[in-house]
């Protein structure tokens, strides 16, 4: 979906600066061949056999019709399964769905929920393959029930789209997974490659659950640390810039950090208020770091100039100027800055240079005659590459210090480093949640990378794109949101977040959420040739 906008950004600008070409070192990620496997019909066959995909539409809307909604304030599963019973419901579908893999793979469940599966490769001295892919999705608003075109949970087709809550985030991939899997062992592979599936249950919750955390930790004391082959989980896509087909495996992400600040003040009866109730203050304080953002900032090893230049290079619709900047961004100075100013003045883009904050939570009073004697602010933050979650906080609590002086306020950082004593007046307390830095960079420049760039230009290449003739490059991206990928960084450092799909997710965590229902026997195309491409040229 961002990488979308990117692409409605590119084309929306026009720049005025003409530049003398300077050499510049040739782009890495050019001229990606197609990595074919001896036998890549069957992949051909999940993407154009009717009974196919009429079955596995069948199987995608069976496990979508599920609904595994997660909360941010709930029991852990594997102290009270209460609230948790669809995700039950979903194992039953999924063992009842896929009869060989619970058959003949090693099935395993942690903390209740957690999904392990393991397909077994030939030679145990070859690191294991992870796929990933969350089971759970964001709750639905019941009073937005109306305004949805087809209820959320009926994954109504009508053609092109499957309408349902996680048709995009990221049921296809769960689904797709899971459909590989069944298909691998029917037509007998046998991998030399362990394959491992580790499904989690809370990332819509930020993994405030240690859903994917503790699947990580059973891997790891399993196998060790640094132990698998690559992972690949949700994130890119396979979008078009104009006229250029371009795949985005992100191969890093920001980092992710939620603020609570909490104002207690006496109460009293609202006939006779103080100059500034808890909410006025409060009000304040928003104000204040609303109008403080954080700087756009574009380091020369962010991914997205990576990106930018293969756009430049490969797609005829752009300005010359922009396509210059675009192409010289990493080497250039002024293009660079010029690049980043582009960036910044999109709403799309601005956030893939920059620390975002959102004040998404505020909760206070219970009666309108009586003054609210506490108050909770919840600030969300993706933190760019540049910064840390511990910079974010300072900045935070100093915002927050600033106005508990202005206002004789105490403060306190999580209920026990007092900043500034409490006053009669009240006082402020400040905690974090889910505090991760910007993940590391997964490397691109190995045989591991080639793989798994060539199979994703082999699939439409060869399989999607096959009558129209048109072809795909492939160059690395940052995904800007959280993903289950980041709690697995202690397994390998090849984490591409990336699902094969050109018909991007509509209405992700909103109201009529739904995806391309082609898009879906792509992803199931690519991973089982991406597969066998594992097993027959790296291991």
């Amino acid at each position: 979906m961002i990488l979308s906008l990117i692409s409605y950004s590119i084309y929306t600008h026009i720049s005025c600066f003409n530049e003398t070409a300077i050499e510049i070192p040739p782009n890495p990620y050019a001229n990606i061949k197609p990595l074919r496997p001896s036998d890549s019909k069957k992949a051909h066959f999940i993407y154009t056999d009717p009974e196919f995909r009429n079955k596995s539409l069948e199987t995608y809307q069976g496990i979508l019709q599920i609904p595994t909604e997660v909360y941010d304030f709930t029991q852990r599963p594997e102290i009270d399964i209460s609230g948790w019973e669809p995700f039950l419901k979903l194992h039953e579908y999924l063992e009842e769905t896929f009869p060989l893999v619970f058959k003949h793979l090693k099935v395993e469940k942690i903390n209740k929920l957690g999904l392990i599966v393991t397909y077994q490769g030939s030679d145990s001295s070859l690191p294991p393959l992870l796929l990933t892919a969350h089971q759970d999705v964001v709750p639905v608003d019941t009073d937005t029930l109306k305004s949805w075109k087809y209820p959320p949970y009926s994954a109504h087709f009508d053609g092109q789209f499957v309408w349902a809550r996680g048709s995009a985030d990221t049921k296809n991939l769960l689904s797709g997974i899971f459909e590989t899997f069944e298909e691998l062992l029917k037509d007998g592979v046998k991998p030399k490659r362990t394959i491992i599936f580790a499904g989690g249950y809370d990332e819509e919750a930020i993994g405030r659950y240690d859903g994917a955390v503790s699947l990580s930790s059973f891997l790891e004391e399993r196998y060790g640390h640094k132990s698998f082959y690559g992972l690949v989980d949700e994130g890119g896509s396979v979008s078009k810039f104009g006229d250029s087909w371009i795949a985005t495996p992100s191969i890093g992400e920001k980092g992710y950090l939620d603020i609570y600040i909490e104002l207690f003040v006496p109460g009293g009866h609202s006939s006779i208020p103080p100059d500034h109730t808890s909410i006025g203050i409060v009000g304040e304080l928003t104000t204040l770091i609303e109008s403080n953002p954080y700087p756009s900032v574009l380091t020369l090893d962010n991914p997205i100039l990576d990106l930018l230049r293969t756009v430049g290079e490969t797609s005829n619709e752009l300005d010359d100027s922009i396509r210059y900047d675009y192409i010289h961004a990493k080497f250039d100075e002024g293009a660079l800055k010029r690049t980043l100013e582009r960036l910044t003045k999109e709403k799309g883009t601005k956030y893939l240079v920059r620390t975002s904050q959102a004040i998404d939570i505020i909760q206070a009073g219970v009666k309108i005659n009586a003054l609210p004697e506490v108050l909770t602010l919840g600030i969300n933050h993706r933190i760019s590459l540049e910064l840390t979650a511990d910079e974010i906080i300072h900045n935070v609590v100093g915002h927050v210090e600033k106005i508990a002086k202005k206002h004789n306020l105490g403060l306190t950082w999580n209920n026990s480093e007092v900043i500034l004593d409490t006053t009669d007046e009240g006082h402020f307390n400040v905690y974090s949640v889910q505090a991760l830095d910007p993940s590391p960079l997964s490397t691109t420049n190995d045989k591991t990378w080639d793989v798994f760039a060539s199979s994703i230009k082999h699939t439409y290449d060869d399989i999607v794109f096959k009558s129209s003739n048109d072809t795909i490059s492939v160059a690395p991206s940052l995904v800007g949101g959280y993903t289950d990928a980041s709690r697995y960084w202690p397994l390998t450092d090849h984490v591409y977040r990336f699902i094969a799909a050109t018909g991007a997710g509509y209405d992700i965590h909103a109201i009529n959420e739904r995806f391309e229902f082609d898009s879906h026997l792509q992803t199931i195309a690519f991973l089982y040739d991406y597969i066998l491409n594992v097993n027959e040229y790296d291991s």
